[in-house]
């Protein structure tokens, strides 16, 4: 029984690592014929997609880093400064004051 168990679960793990990369769109595998008995070509060879292919959708923009190679997604470009803000403190400001005004006073 613990056999059957063990070479299943290998078969079952084997089929989801190979399956896996095809069925998320990342690429696929191709098989080949051997060239000649003393090359050491693979017949069955990973193939990645083309970086504008990668996925289902097309429109998504990768960042690479350039000393590890990985891909983050990029959602949205935004300045380094700490400085810069994406909106108006004057505004801010004086929408705090406008809340702080309607607020109903109450004395203690």
């Amino acid at each position: 029984m613990g056999l059957y168990f063990f070479s299943l679960l290998f078969i079952f793990v084997f089929a989801f690592a190979l399956l896996l990369p095809a069925l998320s769109g990342i690429g696929g595998f191709e098989i080949g014929k051997k060239n000649s008995k003393t090359s050491n070509d693979h017949r069955l060879k990973f193939k990645l997609s083309k970086e504008e292919g990668i996925g289902k959708s097309t429109s998504r923009e990768y960042e690479v880093d350039s000393k590890t190679g990985l891909k983050k997604r990029v959602i949205g470009n935004y300045s380094e400064d700490p400085n810069t803000y994406d909106y108006d403190l004057d505004e801010l400001i004086t929408a705090d004051d406008d809340e702080n005004e309607q607020r109903p006073k109450v004395h203690v």
